[in-house]
C-alpha cells in the first residue's frame, strides 16, 4: 500500500531563512523512512520538517523507475523555480524511462503542481514577473 511513493518534508528552515525547507525523496517503505527522517539531525534524522506529503498514484501504475524520475524532476523544477531551499544532498538525473513514460510523467508532474498549492504547499508556483502583474492591473479606457 505504501511502496514506491514520492516524499516531501517541508518545514521552517533553522537558518533563518525565509523560504521552507523541503526534502524530496522516495521510497519502498513509507512508514520506515519517515521514522528515519523523524530522528535528530546528529542521529540522520531531517528533523526541521512539520508538514508531509506524499505523492502517489490512484493505480499500482507508478513503478520504482516512474518515482525515481518523478524524484529527480521534482527536485529539478524546485531548484529552478526557487521558491525553497532544497535539503537534498545532490540529485540524480534519472532519464531511463522511455519517451512516452516521460510524457506520462510530465502530465503527472503538472497535476502535481496543481494539488500543492491547495494544500498549502506553493513552491512549485512560478513567480510571476513584476511587469505581468502590473500589465493585469493596469485598466484601459475605452476609446
Amino acid at each position: 500500500m505504501w511502496e514506491n511513493r514520492n516524499i516531501l518534508l517541508v518545514g521552517t528552515d533553522p537558518e533563518g531563512d525565509l523560504r521552507p525547507l523541503v526534502y524530496i525523496g522516495e521510497s519502498d517503505d513509507v512508514a520506515t523512512r519517515l521514522k528515519q527522517h523523524n530522528r535528530p539531525e546528529d542521529k540522520g534524522g531531517k528533523d526541521f520538517w512539520e508538514k508531509v506529503c506524499l505523492i502517489t498514484s490512484k493505480d499500482q501504475n507508478l513503478t520504482k523507475a516512474h518515482v525515481k524520475y518523478l524524484e529527480s524532476l521534482l527536485i529539478q523544477k524546485a531548484g529552478a523555480v526557487g521558491r525553497c531551499k532544497l535539503a537534498n544532498g545532490t540529485a540524480h538525473e534519472y532519464v531511463g524511462l522511455p519517451e512516452s513514460d516521460r510524457a506520462d510523467m510530465a502530465f503527472f508532474i503538472e497535476q502535481v503542481r496543481t494539488v500543492l498549492p491547495v494544500l498549502g504547499l506553493d513552491f512549485y508556483a512560478a513567480l510571476q514577473r513584476f511587469h505581468q502583474v502590473l500589465a493585469l492591473s493596469v485598466k484601459h479606457p475605452q476609446s
